[in-house]
């Protein structure tokens, strides 16, 4: 709370009112305190009423010092006077307390006339206003002045106590919003890798599917128009893998050019690849490279039988992943026939007889000579 009054005149009424706001649990800023400087002291002023809540000034016969210059928002005025009307500027409360011209005042000398009349000028106006306390003749009545400010500065406290609270308040929401927002980002980046990831996988499919698709639509209508051929076999493609035709127009054929060119993709997947975007010739060289890498390929190693490099295994695993597609190999004992499971979960019967399950192998067949 900054107290306000011209030194020279009221320096023992000050002391009394800051021990009186100390006693009711304010903290006082007052010259002796906070000391002058040479020269303008207004920036100094300034600073100080900006930290205080509010300004109690004690309004005297003095006018006291002066700025060197006039202010260019309140004209010619005290440091004192300035005091109160930048705090009232600046939206503070202020409160002014009027001392008698019978007031045991410090004792000083006279000022000029004209700075009395400026003073009594001052006088008059604040006196005009509503908010302002009857003339204090005694240092008891001006204690007694100050107590009664007690309830407003209660309520002064408690709102600045509110105002904090909702400041405190905010604060926990803004960083409660941020956590929600950052949590957000990080499940939404987490859907978008998991939908990424899902989607390539599907796109893998439809472009190993596409070539069997483009057949099975040729056959059925040889003479098509090549646009009215290429919508159907979307439409199909898109209602084996679920998806919608629209989409795999848009990503397959992006998709497949990125699969010709990755790094460790086989020949098989190239071919694959370069036929849907129509590049028929690297399209048939790579299935003539994928063919004959098949043929130079060792043939996997059973429990019962080690290749020899000639015919077909007599028998393979019950269960088996074919490295080309993916596609995951069952031999059902029930029916006697392999099936192919997709990543789908779709599955196609893919017929009986060899090669057996190893299991399932008569003993004659188990021996290879």
């Amino acid at each position: 709370m900054f107290i306000s009054a011209v030194s020279r005149e009221l320096k023992s009424a000050r002391q009394l009112v800051a021990n009186t706001l100390s006693f009711l649990g304010y903290q006082p800023v007052w010259q002796e305190i906070f000391g002058t400087e040479s020269g303008d002291l207004r920036e100094m002023l300034r600073q100080q009423i900006d930290h205080c809540k509010g300004v109690v000034q004690l309004v005297g016969q003095c006018y006291g010092v002066e700025p060197p210059t006039s202010d260019k928002q309140f004209g010619r005025t005290s440091y004192t006077q300035y005091e109160a009307l930048y705090a009232r500027r600046r939206g503070k409360k202020v409160w002014y307390l009027f001392i008698d011209e019978n007031f045991p005042t410090d004792s000083f000398e006279a000022e000029p006339q004209e700075l009395c009349d400026l003073q009594a000028a001052y006088r008059r106006r604040l006196q005009s206003e509503a908010n302002v306390f009857y003339r204090l003749t005694t240092s008891d009545a001006l204690e007694a002045s100050v107590l009664k400010l007690r309830d407003d500065l209660v309520r002064l406290r408690r709102g600045v106590k509110q105002w904090a609270a909702a400041i405190a308040i905010l604060l926990v929401l803004s960083v409660a919003l941020g956590l929600w927002i950052l949590r957000g980002q990080r499940e939404t980046a987490l859907k978008v890798d998991e939908m990424t990831v899902e989607m390539q996988k599907l796109l893998r499919r439809g472009v190993a599917e596409y070539p069997r698709i483009d057949v099975q639509v040729q056959e059925v209508r040889p003479n098509a128009d090549p646009s009215v051929t290429q919508e159907k076999i979307y439409d199909e493609l898109g209602k084996q893998l679920g998806v919608d035709p629209r989409t795999l127009r848009e990503k397959l054929p992006q998709f497949a050019e990125q699969l010709k060119r990755a790094p460790n993709v086989t020949s098989y997947q190239r071919a694959n690849a370069a036929f849907v975007v129509k590049d028929y010739g690297e399209a048939e060289r790579l299935a003539i490279e994928a063919a004959n890498q098949d043929l130079r390929a060792p043939l996997p190693e059973t429990r019962t039988w080690t290749p020899k490099g000639t015919g077909p295994p007599p028998c393979l695993p019950s269960e088996f992943v074919d490295p080309h597609t993916g596609d995951t190999w069952r031999f059902d004992h029930s029916s006697g026939q392999w099936w192919s499971y997709s990543s789908s979960g779709k599955s196609t019967a893919m017929g009986s007889g060899p090669p057996f399950p190893c299991e399932e192998m008569p003993t004659a067949k188990r021996s290879i000579p």
